[in-house]
């Protein structure tokens, strides 16, 4: 197919975006409602196959040209028999079209007599069917396989034609896990508009497919919208995230009582309900025993060892678990070993209520499939006000480091000539034994590279955190210039025989970074008490944040086991748990025109 007109063309999966260039003059700025999409390709990502079961993957193509985009034909090659094109393929589109468009040669084809028309601004979907007849799916076998492409044709001339996007069978799963699973709106005012927010994210290793996302029974005043524009069915790839918006305007003095209903594609998690109320209703207490941790070191390949827990409800209202989870598994293919059980043995799908002053019993299953050591978090998602994402850290094995570092790569927008700029690594060690980093090296650099970092091997204790700082110079030679590298860490942490962290350095002030504020309180922290920590005054000083922006790290004094939960949100807290100095970190994230840039900055913690 021949291109007739230079328009822009941006593709997302969901969440991902296939092109971030320029197009020329009088054509917009090239972004997209997704903004990671340096680091993820324009792809259909289809879930675990299970003969019999129609899944759907979906992407979405958008114009950001100033003319309108003509789509001409689109072809699926080398893929599965399984795979073919949706009843209704293309949705979306604002205009009414004239194409008319028949499937053809067994809905491998899709063509017509006149091209589909996507006007300046429109995004249309794209869904393909995935129907797996038999265990043999005529894809290659692995985790994450290739199979075959999507081929689109349009008139585009600056972007590659055809759009290529790739067609991937995902047998790692994907979970959701929404924090928190309670808005409250204590104390309306009438005609006084309040906002309030909830994060829906993808803690599996595979895609996550939103279906739907929607109030149950509203109030007058009381909308719900998603930040960044997806409107269900849409993807979430691993380990990425999306936040929606709730705003009341009260018009009486009623006061409010319903949910959020979240539905989603995984087989073993129940639709999500988020509560939204005011008011004085009675609320909920959650207590979970033990407390802190589950753990066993005695397990063996093909037995299952069963950890059992309770869950209290000390509070007046009904308490409604809305998800359990076993996520942030290290390795991440042993999540397939871990299953949540009633006190029936059966596997918790639904959501549960437990009545005022009641307790139910639950265990975590795990039947490992390979001799070595298995770490994770199990969360619990409540509509407990005061605590609506409960975690408890599991430990499966003989004693084991593990190794998180906060944030796993680092952009340096602009720094002047002559100049130097250090930012700081978090390692975190949340295991049971100590966490050794050695061979600390460049492992990919520019030959005339400008970083340089302490290369000194270090010991993580248990529970602690070390600090690691990397410097970037920029040369006197003025000129555009990019400096890539990487650092490479060995550890001894199962699963983590070595960390890569990404380090890039654009030197270009058309790369904006963020604002980069912490708020902390309070006044006079103590041993014990709660120190609240909030990133919500920083901001883009151009282009926009990404869905999920902040990454905090902390690091404390000797002694301390004290760690920022969670480490992702605008609002987050930790505990001082020893006297000394506590150094927290931020690190904001944001895009313009299409890159991505961060910034960074700390502040000192000091508790008598």
């Amino acid at each position: 197919m021949n291109a007739i007109r230079g328009i822009c063309l941006v593709a997302i999966a969901g969440l991902i975006a296939a092109a971030s260039s320029g197009c020329g003059d009088g054509v917009g700025e090239v972004s997209s409602a997704q903004l990671d999409c340096i680091q993820n390709p324009c792809e259909y990502q289809f879930p675990p196959e299970q003969t019999g079961r129609e899944a759907e993957a979906i992407i979405t193509l958008r114009n950001l040209g100033d003319r309108d985009l003509e789509i001409d034909s689109m072809e699926l090659v080398n893929t599965s028999p399984d795979v073919r094109f949706s009843d209704s393929t293309v949705s979306g589109l604002t205009r009414a079209s004239d194409a008319d468009w028949r499937g053809a040669n067994g809905n491998r084809e899709v063509s017509g007599t006149n091209p589909f028309v996507v006007a300046p601004g429109e995004s249309i979907q794209l869904e393909l069917t995935y129907q797996p007849q038999s265990a043999t799916n005529n894809c290659p076998s692995g985790d994450f396989t290739n199979c075959g492409q999507l081929e689109l044709f349009h008139n585009d001339r600056r972007a590659d034609n055809p759009l290529v996007a790739p067609i991937r069978i995902q047998r790692a799963v994907g979970r959701i896990e929404v924090s928190p699973t309670v808005i409250d709106f204590p104390s309306p005012t009438q005609g006084v508009r309040e906002v309030r927010s909830f994060t829906v994210r993808n803690t599996g290793a595979g895609p996550l497919m939103v279906e739907s996302a929607a109030l149950q029974g509203g109030a007058s005043g009381l909308a719900l919208t998603n930040d960044t524009g997806l409107v269900p069915p849409y993807s979430l790839s691993a380990n990425s995230s999306t936040q929606y918006t709730l705003s009341w305007t009260p018009v009486s003095t009623e006061d409010i009582d319903t949910q959020v209903l979240i539905e989603h594609d995984v087989l073993d998690q129940a639709a999500v309900l988020v509560a939204v109320r005011s008011g004085d209703a009675p609320v909920p207490t959650i207590d979970v025993t033990p407390a802190d941790e589950l753990g066993e070191q005695a397990i063996s390949v093909g037995n299952t060892t069963s950890l059992p827990f309770s869950i209290t409800n000390s509070g007046a209202g009904v308490l409604i678990l809305s998800s359990m989870n076993v996520d942030n598994v290290v390795p991440g293919d042993a999540s397939l070993e871990l299953d949540v059980v009633d006190d029936g043995g059966i596997p918790v799908v639904d959501n549960v209520s437990i009545p005022s002053n009641t307790t139910r019993n639950f265990a975590l299953e795990f039947t490992p499939t390979l001799d070595r050591t298995v770490t994770a978090n199990l969360s619990i998602s409540s509509n407990d006000p005061a605590r609506s994402l409960y975690r408890l850290r599991v430990f499966l094995g003989p004693d084991a480091p593990t190794a998180t570092v906060v944030p796993g790569r680092m952009f340096w927008p602009f720094t002047d000539a002559g100049t130097t700029d250090t930012r700081t690594f978090v390692f975190y060690n949340d295991g049971r034994a100590p966490l050794n980093a050695t061979n600390i090296r460049f492992t990919d650099v520019l030959d005339d590279h400008q970083y340089s970092f302490d290369a000194s091997d270090f010991t993580v204790a248990p529970g602690s955190s070390h600090a690691f700082e990397v410097t970037y110079e920029r040369p006197n030679d003025g000129g555009i210039l990019i400096d890539t590298g990487t650092i490479g860490v060995d550890t001894n942490a199962p699963g983590e025989d070595t960390i890569s962290i990404q380090l890039r350095a654009v030197n270009d002030t058309q790369y904006t970074e963020p604002d980069c504020v912490i708020i902390d309180a309070p006044a006079s922290p103590s041993v014990g008490g709660t120190v609240t920590l909030d990133a919500g005054d920083s901001a883009a000083t151009a282009g926009t944040l990404i869905g999920v922006p902040f990454r905090w790290g902390l690091v404390g004094p000797a002694g301390s086991e004290a760690r920022i939960d969670p480490d992702f949100e605008t609002t987050t807290s930790f505990v001082p748990d020893v006297s000394g100095t506590y150094e927290v970190f931020l690190t904001v994230q944001a895009t313009v025109g299409g890159n991505n840039v961060w910034s960074q900055c700390s502040t000192e913690i000091v508790v008598p």
